[in-house]
Order: C-alpha cells, then structure tokens, then sequence
C-alpha cells in the first residue's frame, strides 16, 4: 500500500492519502482488551504511529456495540493528533458516519451492504442473534425511482423483539455533505415462537432525488430470529443507474419471499465467516493503519 500511494503522490503532484473504514459488528474488543500486556503495548504503538508521516487520511469504525467501555478506553490512549482522524460510531447511528467531511458516503455504504451479501452463502433466511443483531439491506436509486421493500421475521426462541425502519441516504452536492431521512419511522415487532406465520411488513416509496435507499433490521435485547429482508426498484426502473439489472432480478424476489416457507434451524453466523479466516487479522489491520499514520 505504501509504494502505491508514493507512486500515486508523484503522480498527482500531491500527498496521496487513504480513508480505512472497518465494520466491527460481532468483534469481541472486550476480549482483546483483557490483557493489560496488550494495553501497555498499545500505548507504545501510539507514541511510534505519531513519528510517521501521515498517509492514512482517516479512520472510521463503524457498527460499534453501543456503551462499549473498550472504546472508551481506546479514546483515552489514543494521542489528539489521531483523535482528530477517528470516527467512531455505534450500530444503527447512521448520522455519526454519513453526515460528517470525513465519513461515508451513500454510494459507499451501498457498497458496503453489497460485499457483505457475499457472506451469507445464498441464503433467502438470516439468522439474527444478540452477537450480530443487525440486518441491513440497500439498494441505489434515482430521482422518480419507486422503490419496494419487505421485511418477515420468524422468531427462533421463545420471544424476541426486532426493531424495523426504512431510511433514505441523499447524495451530496459538491462541497456538502450527505444527508439522511426516515422513510419510515423504526417500529418495534414482537415475535413469538410457536407458530408457523412469520411477522410480515412490506411498502413502496417513491425517491426524490438521487441517493441509497437503506433497510434496517435490528434485534432489540436477547433472542434469535430468522430474518427475511429485500429492497429493490420497482420493476427494476430502467436507466436508475448501474444497478439497474440487478435490482430489476431482486424485484422480482420480493413477491417470491411473500410466499417463502418459514426457516427450519438456520445456522448462526459466527464471526469467522464475516471478519476472516481469524478474528485477529482485523485488530492486525487497525494496528497497522494506525502505525501507517
């Protein structure tokens, strides 16, 4: 990465500079904070990022368990000039990480949904625990773009609650930065076990302007369910873009979930299957950006 950037600095007659943006949904900072060998190396780590030149323009960390006391720690040892370049935000506080210079933009985090979906194997149902409590689907759209949505939750314990709420990220002007909107209000489901019909909620909107629109699911305290989500263009709404064609395919997949059978013992994600073969090579990336500081 560093030759990179050297070549591309050259080129471009500037100080090339690169934005680290790490999902850290279902990693265990508790465990990584236990040791007080790993805290007081920490520290030393900080006082050598300080001496190297600064390529890394920011470093956002996102999807943070709220109330987190080893982010609170990390705020605390962590010297002002690095401070400046973090963005910490906890899961479902959009705002933190998209209206800010420095944070994502709605293209982004469109990206972002779309690479996750390479983790879930195929699967129509996702399973959905107190360990990775979120369910986030997205989809680009234009102006006068109609969009479709569908939620349906089969509860796999004895009850859970899921929180649901459809939101709209606006692309930035030049010189702005984006903005966000509820679509629709977060509502709060409660499930039950026992029965063969799943919660269902379904609607449409229509976009006024360009921008990502967001579908967010989220587990409110303990329990297990199994979730079932889509968001697309309303017959696919050609000329919205390049995911026109796909979502014209996704469309069509929400009148065949209307009629998906309840899941039957879905498997739990665990964390090795969205974060690596090992939990540790993520720490090692956000040490490594830091000394790249």
């Amino acid at each position: 990465r560093s030759l990179t950037l050297h070549n591309q600095s050259v080129r471009e007659k500037r100080m090339a500079k690169v934005v680290e943006v790490r999902d850290c949904q279902g990693f265990a900072w508790s465990s990584f904070f236990a040791s007080t060998a790993v805290i007081r190396q920490l520290k030393k780590i900080m006082d050598v990022a300080k001496q190297y030149p600064e390529v890394l323009g920011a470093m956002q960390l996102f999807n943070l368990e709220p109330g987190l006391r080893s982010i609170a720690l990390l705020r605390r040892v962590l010297p002002k000039e690095l401070q400046a370049k973090m963005i910490f935000s906890d899961r479902g506080d959009w705002p933190s990480i998209l209206e800010v210079r420095r944070g994502l933009c709605p293209e982004a985090v469109h990206g972002w949904s779309v690479h996750m979906e390479r983790f879930r194997s195929g699967a129509q149902w996702q399973p959905v625990t107190r360990d990775r409590p979120q369910v986030v689907r997205t989809v680009r759209v234009i102006a006068g773009s109609v969009v479709c949505w569908l939620f349906r939750g089969a509860c796999e314990s004895n009850v859970a609650s899921m929180k649901v709420v459809l939101r709209f990220l606006a692309d930035a002007r030049p010189g702005q930065v984006p903005s966000m909107a509820e679509v629709r209000r977060p509502e709060l489901l409660a499930l039950r076990s026992g029965t063969d019909l799943c919660v269902l909620r379904q609607g449409s909107w229509t976009a006024t302007q360009d921008g990502t629109v967001l579908l967010e699911a989220e587990l409110e305290g303990v329990g297990q369910v199994s979730v079932l989500a889509t968001v697309a263009l309303e017959g696919g709404a050609a000329g919205a873009g390049p995911d026109a064609t796909a979502s014209a395919l996704t469309a069509a997949a929400v009148k065949a979930a209307l009629a998906a059978p309840p899941p039957r013992a879905l498997p739990v994600a665990t964390t090795a299957s969205i974060l690596g073969p090992d939990p540790l090579f993520f720490v090692a990336g956000v040490v490594c950006a830091l000394l790249a500081m």
